[in-house]
């Protein structure tokens, strides 16, 4: 299957990069700074920021469901037409409020696309699915470190508008090439496999404890993610920092991501991945520490590098484990299941540490989501067992009787 269709995995990097260029674009640190522009506080910027992943924790379980019994094709050419509408939204926003249904509608598309594209690669490289995924991680986060770059230019250069009409030229060219994707492209697994329903489906999926607890420790780095994308560009506008140097600064976390994520994927698949998703969060919360006790321009680069680090290993393996943990005719369940429960950590971190900040300062705040990660890996250490992945071998085999 990993050789059948050698295109296939170049193609996917490629839509996906042009989907989250524009997705990123739209909220990297275009989002913070046009609430400032409309005049939001910190509170409604966490509660606008917040909105954003809500949908991923009600339609990615639901949605990766869906793809196992209709098609992976047929789901995310759904999620692309999400991608090319949403931004031109923005353009009618003249309150914060607004802000709130577009973000919602904008999340829609990557609540989707996200855990589905995910259970394509797990399906079409079952023995490397860690390193293809992390792969295609990094590709995707070209399209990341290039967004906040181009928006700090464009918003320092000409306005925010025009941020928002490149991200909805960008969905539209990620719609035309995912128009082009064959719809019979499906995963190995025959139908008569699958459980009769969708509920049915997510229920065999919620019942394993390994994978609702490595779901839980993606949500805690993505809580981190929520409170990281969404306050410190705040907080570098009120040093008075250029926006191109607060895009730069964003941009090293992302750039860590995009080279170091493939190695640790390959790491993973040839190691253990539980050691890895440890070490990951050490490094975050760390990095939290510096952000939350130093507030000078290299430090701020050093921790962003720090934090994009510790993204990349551990999430170089959450999402290879969930899969390790499940069966092949499961995988776009298991996915949509990670990535709702991911979406409530990003959700949540927005929300909780914008109230944080209101209260007892910035510094604070921060402190206390590197507590929180390194809670999390008290818990993870001892409740989530290695997983026992499928030896390369016993793969053909199982191929061969799909």
């Amino acid at each position: 299957m990993e050789s059948e269709r050698p295109y296939l995995f170049y193609f996917i990097c490629l839509l996906g990069m042009i989907a989250i260029f524009g997705s990123t674009m739209a909220k990297n640190p275009t989002l913070p700074l046009f609430t400032s522009q409309l005049g939001a506080t910190e509170w409604q910027l966490g509660i606008i920021a917040a909105i954003g992943p809500i949908p991923g924790i009600f339609l990615s379980a639901p949605a990766g469901a869906l793809a196992d019994r209709w098609g992976k094709i047929k789901v995310i050419q759904i999620s692309l037409l999400f991608f090319a509408s949403a931004p031109f939204l923005y353009l009618f926003v003249t309150e914060p409020w607004q802000l709130i249904p577009v973000r919602f509608f904008h999340g829609l598309a990557t609540a989707i696309f996200g855990p589905v594209i995910l259970s394509l690669i797990a399906s079409n490289y079952p023995s490397e699915r860690a390193g293809r995924m992390s792969i295609y991680s990094s590709v995707v986060m070209i399209g990341r470190v290039m967004a906040p770059l181009l928006a700090g230019f464009l918003i320092s250069a000409g306005s925010i508008f025009v941020v928002y009409l490149v991200c909805g030229f960008s969905g539209i060219m990620a719609l035309l090439l995912g128009l082009t994707l064959p719809r019979q492209l499906t995963n190995r697994t025959h139908p008569y496999h699958f459980p009769k329903t969708v509920p049915s489906s997510l229920w065999q999926i919620i019942q394993n404890r390994n994978i609702l607890l490595t779901s839980s420790i993606e949500a805690v780095v993505f809580f981190a993610i929520g409170a990281f994308e969404t306050f410190l560009p705040k907080r570098m506008e009120s040093l008075l920092w250029d926006p191109i140097l607060i895009g730069f600064v964003m941009a090293c976390q992302i750039g860590a991501i995009i080279f170091i994520k493939p190695f640790m994927g390959v790491l993973s698949d040839n190691w253990e991945r539980k050691p890895l998703v440890i070490i990951g969060l050490m490094v975050c919360a760390s990095s939290f520490l510096f952000l939350a006790l130093f507030q000078n321009f290299a430090i701020f680069c050093i921790a962003s590098l720090g934090f994009g680090t510790g993204i990349a290993i551990s999430t170089s393996s959450t999402s290879a484990l969930v899969s390790d943990f499940s069966k092949e005719q499961e995988y776009g369940s298991a996915m949509g299941t990670l990535s709702s429960i991911m979406d409530v950590g990003h959700s949540l971190g927005p929300l909780l540490c914008g109230f944080a900040i209101s209260s007892i300062g910035f510094s604070n705040a921060y402190l206390g989501v590197g507590i929180l990660i390194i809670i999390g890996i008290i818990i993870f250490s001892f409740t989530v067992r290695s997983s026992e992945k499928i030896p390369i071998a016993d793969l053909g085999s199982q191929s061969d009787k799909d």
